[in-house]
């Protein structure tokens, strides 16, 4: 059975902290974190990827978050910056993650190991990012949503009520009201679109 990614994150945060507290070698973080009985759970390929890409690219990554902060990134706690890491190389590095997965995944992160709303932060900061370098994917998507959206309506203003069928004699014509039809209303409003969906809890 393959192993986890969302494990493999969470061992991928491990040793960036690791990284960013004590500044050891990342063979050796990698080594340590496999001894772990857990480790047998995680996508091992994708935590060498996250891993060794995070650490690699790390001045390039912390470019790209730092100007959507507010503060300086040394202020940020290890585990949220670690946390922010991982979430911008997989928007930047891994596009065979939706955006979505990689932002939620980094708030689930946050909850299971920052500190009290600090998952608020962390969404916050790579839905920004991800509205950057994810542009295309997003614009995508709510295109998607539109359009599925509006394909609904119009398969349901195809179904003719049995009482507008032609031939049936006693059957009232619907009513108008200010030169609208009476019927059901069609002003419903689908919130999700135009919503990146990680607002914070």
């Amino acid at each position: 059975m393959a192993g986890s990614r969302k494990t493999a994150r969470e061992f991928t945060l491990q040793g960036v902290y690791a990284w960013l507290v004590g500044g050891a070698d990342v063979t050796l973080i990698a080594a340590n974190l496999k001894e772990d009985e857990q480790f047998k759970r995680a996508d091992e390929g994708y935590f060498r990827t996250l891993l060794y890409g995070v650490l690699k690219e790390e001045d390039m990554l912390s470019s790209r978050i730092a100007p959507l902060l507010d503060r300086p990134l040394a202020e940020l706690s290890p585990i949220e910056r670690g946390i922010l890491l991982i979430g911008a190389y997989e928007l930047l590095h891994c596009p065979d993650v939706p955006w979505r997965v990689a932002i939620n995944e980094g708030v689930e992160l946050a909850k299971k190991f920052g500190g009290t709303d600090g998952h608020k932060y962390i969404n916050g900061v790579l839905d920004k990012l991800a509205q950057d370098v994810r542009a295309v994917e997003i614009a995508h998507a709510k295109k998607k949503g539109v359009s599925h959206a509006v394909g609904g309506i119009v398969r349901h203003a195809a179904r003719r009520p049995p009482f507008l069928a032609a031939g049936q004699p006693g059957r009232a014509r619907p009513q108008v009201a200010g030169g609208e039809p009476v019927g059901p209303r069609r002003d419903g409003r689908d919130t999700a679109l135009g919503d990146t969906g990680h607002r914070p809890a």
